[in-house]
């Protein structure tokens, strides 16, 4: 019993390589439309605003010139994408900014997902 140890790792990591088709993918809780300015260094063609359109059927996400609700990094997006964490909570660490009063309130309730992400790692 001595020995016993508890240690808490990360171990799933996510990385949207084609943000869009994967945002067209993914089911949503509930119907929105979010404009959002991405930012990806290491996947400039991810680079750029988006208007997500979605609801419990399905999702479209274009390109846009509307002015942003949100501002993120890709590996912010990825965080949320799974629903292991909220865009609230991004932004309460400085990851995600809000430029439209109501946006991060409205994205979580978007990406809110019933179960968290779960990977079993030996």
């Amino acid at each position: 019993p001595r020995r016993l140890e508890r240690t808490l790792l990360d171990h799933t990591w996510l990385r949207l390589v084609d943000a869009r088709a994967a945002l067209q993918a993914r089911s949503y809780a509930a119907p929105g439309r979010l404009n959002f300015r991405l930012y990806d260094e290491f996947c400039p063609w991810n680079d750029g605003a988006y208007t997500l359109e979605a609801d419990p059927s399905g999702a479209d996400c274009a390109p846009t010139d509307a002015n942003p609700a949100i501002a993120l990094s890709a590996s912010d997006l990825a965080a949320v994408y799974l629903g292991g964490t909220s865009f609230g909570a991004l932004a309460r660490a400085g990851r995600v900014e809000e430029l439209e009063s109501g946006a991060l309130s409205l994205a979580d309730t978007m990406f809110r997902t019933e179960r968290a992400p779960w990977s079993l790692e030996l």
